[in-house]
């Protein structure tokens, strides 16, 4: 496709209706107004200059603290204010919000004078971005599993959960697996109404608006401009939630497609160097504006030209690279043997792409996505080798963060019910193998539920943190311990040789739970109920040996 579909300056983009207000305006004033307008930004202005910034994500930071709405915002805000020149290419944004990791960002003319705010609202719905979306289905973007939580989950819970897990919206899950979601603008709304106190349940938009995964992209686009929306979910063919669709993940599939391209560019670039000085002009400005690295080596790797994002993301400037090769960037986490096959696909197939270690000047190591391609004369002969790379250590760990999250428990980080019963199926085929036995132990605390009315969630939570703490440590590294909700854990002990090394495992767990606990200045203390199964004797799966342990354990109560 024609490259000038992404070529479109942003200033023609931005919204000039920008809003603003001042250092000490109060929180609570910010949030009424941001609400009032649908902005999902505000800017802080000083004396005609831009000081500050504070968004629809940050208002999840917003505590239970009764001082809030009143703080002023300049204590709060984002700073400095990330620019970019009006005359920036669009393509050149949407690779620079997604390498920034950001979602809004100011215009400034050539004299750093404000021109208005870019979001990413205007630049998946610009047009040059259609091609793109139209020839793409919803299920050509990797969406992570949704993160659910219940109808009566409270708000500042729920904004917790959002902000640990950088998401921009939960998914509530009702009874009939009926779906709502909420949304940062939600929590602005409802801190302009000053109801965060309250539970998710009467405050989630319902029912949540859904697609299927076959549909394109640009009817996802659709769906979201007509309603006014920025998320939707995705369907699978048996009609199951199985993603949560944002402007962001749009956007993301517009850079991988503008970065696609630009690799063409670059390997075709010796053939519009012959063809006109016009072209050469052109592959030049590509060169020097792109937001990813780029390096050119001749075919022994010895470098010959950086860009600006090269010295950028490296540390290095181009007279230290030129005349060097990319081994002055080895991390030393990939191998001899590693290197070899890279370049014996270079010289066989004339590229490369996958992720490589790679460390900085300074020393520090990140992660980046590398693509080499060939670049070839006119005759037809590879002449130079072009490497264009960007940084996604950031991405990485966004991701093993969400998969945490998805496995484990929010309070208490154990496993949670999910990871649970893997690591349980996978103990029983150990155990089946090696003729082995494995204990499964049912942990309850009695009258718990005391402790929360009586004393808060507060102290109760504190004392399920200690409680997870302390199982943690009684048991081998080798063995787990979980938390399925609630006041209720589990321990998966494997090896069992003796069943009386198991009664004195349960003993030393009884002992350990039932010391004092200081929760908040206040002292706790818990009795549990232990049932134990035992892997073949009381059952061969893992509902009948949790259920004979649940068993057991209210037996033991």
């Amino acid at each position: 496709m024609p490259h000038h579909t992404l070529d479109i300056e942003i200033e023609r983009l931005v919204s000039t209706s920008t809003l603003e207000c001042a250092p000490l305006t109060p929180v609570g004033e910010v949030v009424a107004r941001m609400a009032e307008r649908r902005c999902s930004s505000i800017v802080v202005m000083d004396q005609g200059r831009a000081v500050g910034i504070w968004t629809e994500r940050d208002a999840l930071a917003l505590g239970e603290a009764s001082d809030a709405l009143t703080r002023p915002i300049s204590a709060l805000m984002s700073h400095p204010v990330l620019s970019l020149p009006g005359s920036t290419r669009l393509g050149d944004a949407v690779v620079h919000f997604k390498n920034q990791g950001i979602r809004h960002c100011l215009v400034v003319d050539d004299a750093e004078r404000p021109l208005g705010m870019l979001t990413q609202t205007d630049l998946v719905m610009s047009h040059g971005a259609e091609f793109f979306l139209r020839t793409k289905a919803i299920d050509s973007v990797k969406l992570p599993q949704p993160v659910m939580i219940a109808p009566t989950t409270r708000l500042f819970d729920a904004m917790q959960t959002m902000r640990a897990g950088s998401l921009s919206a939960i998914v509530i899950r009702y009874v009939g697996d009926e779906y709502g979601i909420l949304t940062e603008r939600d929590i602005v709304r409802l801190a302009a109404a000053n109801a965060l106190g309250d539970t998710v349940a009467s405050h989630a938009t319902r029912p949540l608006r859904s697609l299927t995964r076959s549909q394109s992209l640009y009817a996802a686009r659709q769906v979201l401009v007509e309603n006014r929306i920025r998320h939707v979910g995705v369907l699978d063919d048996g009609g199951e939630l199985v993603g949560l669709l944002s402007l962001a993940d749009i956007l993301s599939n517009i850079e991988y497609e503008y970065v696609h391209e630009l690799q063409i560019a670059l390997r075709e670039r010796d053939e519009a160097l012959l063809e006109s000085a016009y072209h050469l002009k052109l592959a030049d400005r590509v060169f020097q504006a792109t937001l990813d690295g780029v390096m050119v080596t001749d075919l022994n790797g010895v470098i010959e030209r950086v860009n600006p994002a090269f010295t950028q993301l490296t540390g290095y400037t181009q007279a230290e690279a030129i005349g060097r090769t990319p081994k002055m960037l080895s991390s030393g986490k990939q191998s001899a043997a590693f290197y070899q096959s890279l370049w014996r696909q270079l010289r066989e197939n004339g590229g490369w792409k996958g992720e490589i270690w790679n460390r900085r000047k300074n020393g520090e190591l990140y992660l980046e996505y590398l693509s080499i391609s060939g670049i070839y004369g006119q005759h037809g002969r590879c002449t130079h080798y072009a490497a264009i790379f960007s940084d996604i250590t950031q991405r990485r760990m966004d991701e093993e963060r969400l998969n945490h999250l998805a496995m484990h428990d929010a309070l208490t980080s154990l496993p949670n019910r999910t990871l649970f019963s893997e690591r349980l199926k996978q103990a029983i085929a150990r155990a089946k193998r090696a003729a082995r036995r494995v204990a499964v132990m049912f942990i309850d605390l009695d009258r718990f539920k005391l402790i929360n009315d009586t004393m808060g969630h507060g102290v109760g939570d504190e004392a399920l943190k200690v409680i997870a703490r302390r199982l943690k440590e009684a048991i081998r590294e080798s063995d787990t311990v979980a938390r399925l909700g609630g006041d209720e854990f589990t321990v998966i002990i494997e090896d069992v040789e003796d069943i009386r090394h198991v009664a004195q495992i349960a003993q030393a767990l009884l002992n350990v739970v039932g010391q004092p606990i200081d929760a908040h200045g206040r002292t706790v203390f818990v009795t549990p109920s232990i049932g134990i199964s035992i892997y073949p004797a009381d059952g061969i799966d893992r509902k009948q040996l949790l259920m004979q342990a649940d068993r057991a354990m209210y037996e033991a109560k």
